[in-house]
């Protein structure tokens, strides 16, 4: 399915960077969309494993805490890396999770995509993420070099991600009910689905949002 057609399905967090992405003509810009798109990307899976994996008794278990403590303090691109396979290794022990696609998006797709090992903007979106922000000002000329050698890789992972359609972000607007957080918006469009009792149990557990596949709403802590 093509990215455009895709981003009225995807999470809000994630369809208004990729969105920005797409429409941006400015390479340098594109760049930093690209980069923000999988920064973000990165922190919706560490939030959503996080959920899923505290099902059983609310918190996640101990050894994902202590992989967590370190990168926790340091969110950088890097670090959500370090946290999102740290969350897609408890993740994939977990049988009855409610986001089996999340190991293999991180280790087989955004991994590879972030190539931390690599300190060339060439080889890495690490490297690229760190150019951009930490290398001074980007010709216009290298911004569109780099754009060339990322757009294939960017677009095909983001392709993948078309299963974060079956989730529902959900949040409680009082007297308007429940909205969903969907698509390149940040307006809430309603939720209309009829699982409210176990929609209302998560987001009294939560501060603001709740995540929901099927029969199962989990909340999402800050």
């Amino acid at each position: 399915m093509p990215l455009a057609d895709l981003l009225a399905q995807l999470p809000a967090p994630i369809a208004l960077p990729l969105h920005r992405y797409l429409e941006e003509t400015n390479p340098h810009l594109k760049l930093w969309a690209m980069c923000d798109t999988v920064e973000l990307l990165l922190r919706l899976l560490v939030f959503i494993g996080i959920a899923d994996l505290a099902r059983a008794d609310g918190k996640p278990p101990q050894a994902l805490r202590n992989a967590l403590r370190e990168p926790i303090e340091r969110p950088t691109l890097g670090g959500w890396r370090d946290m999102a396979v740290a969350v897609a290794g408890a993740v994939a022990q977990q049988p009855s999770t409610i986001v089996p696609e999340l190991p293999p998006l991180v280790g087989n797709t955004l991994v590879p995509l972030l190539r931390g090992g690599n300190s060339q903007p060439e080889h890495s979106v690490l490297a690229l993420r760190n150019r951009l922000a930490h290398g001074g000002g980007m010709p216009r000329a290298l911004a569109g070099k780099l754009l060339m050698v990322w757009q294939e890789p960017f677009e095909q992972a983001m392709a993948t991600i078309g299963w974060l359609g079956e989730l529902d972000l959900v949040v409680n607007r009082q007297q308007d009910g429940y909205g969903c957080l969907r698509g390149p918006t940040v307006d809430v469009t309603p939720y209309l689905l009829g699982n409210w009792a176990t929609v209302a149990a998560a987001l009294a557990m939560a501060d603001a949002v709740a995540v929901v596949r099927g029969e199962v709403a989990l909340p999402l802590l800050p």
